[in-house]
């Protein structure tokens, strides 16, 4: 590994997960400028006097933060997205259910993975987690391709790409809408590790033709070279994201895993 994949992983590892507000050294920004919802767990979220009326911008502190998902070293194709999103569900799931947490804090240090579902959010296991939905929404006709012309199971087709993808968030918490101005991100170090990632490690594999960066939100903070691997959406195709034939990242998603037209 490289030094900026060391940091990294160090810093992500250190995180004490005891305790809520789960903020990383270097991000406590966050907590002085009063960005951020720390509930301990769903009945504390539930039971705020102002449950649904709370700032939908505000960053979710008392979940486990995000910084990437899925295998990161292992990645033939790179997500690069802005911050997780935030439901309900993301309170129940790490409250109640214990295989989801474990999974969570398995992602979040690079540890004993899933071999099968690497990237938790493929995860048949979670498929009523928002997340679930969410990708394979994104990911719909790219996944019923790959089922189709490899002749596998739905569940299969999953796996394949779960074990190919990683997604990179720049922001590591969630929150309903994004809303963290350019002043504060400056002072965190969290969007400054994973985008020393990117350039020290998935750029130089990606030029040597190893794997594709999809850059699907805030295209400018991330500061890529162009490159015929490297796919950027612009405004409009950020604002759904999708990962199917008929998007920009679709076509590089499907010749990767051996799809034709």
């Amino acid at each position: 590994m490289n030094e900026s994949t060391i940091e990294l992983l160090a810093a992500w590892r250190g995180l004490k997960l005891t305790k809520p507000p789960y903020v990383l050294n270097g991000d406590h920004v966050l907590i002085e400028k009063g960005l951020c919802h720390s509930y301990g767990c769903f009945n504390d979220y539930i039971s705020d006097r102002d449950f649904g009326n709370k700032s939908p911008h505000k960053l979710h502190t008392g979940l486990i933060p995000i910084p990437y998902a899925g295998d990161i070293l292992k990645a033939k194709i790179y997500i690069l997205a802005l911050n997780p999103g935030f439901g309900p569900h993301d309170y129940y799931a790490e409250s109640f259910d214990t295989d989801f947490c474990k999974a969570r804090i398995q992602q979040l240090r690079q540890q004993h993975l899933n071999e099968t579902f690497p990237w938790m959010d493929l995860n048949p296991l979670f498929c009523w987690h928002g997340g679930y939905k969410y990708w394979t929404s994104r990911l719909n006709d790219i996944i019923d391709k790959l089922s189709e012309q490899k002749e596998i199971s739905y569940k299969e087709a999953l796996s394949r790409l779960s074990r190919a993808i990683s997604c990179l968030e720049y922001i590591p918490y969630h929150s309903k809408h994004y809303g963290i101005s350019r002043s504060v991100v400056n002072k965190m170090l969290s969007p400054k590790l994973i985008k020393a990632f990117v350039h020290g490690y998935v750029v130089p594999r990606t030029k040597r033709g190893a794997t594709a960066i999809i850059v699907t939100r805030h295209v400018d903070v991330w500061e890529l070279p162009k490159h015929d691997n490297i796919i950027r959406y612009d405004a409009a195709q950020s604002r759904a994201a999708y990962l199917n034939s008929k998007s920009p990242g679709g076509p590089i998603i499907a010749r990767i895993m051996g799809l034709k037209p």
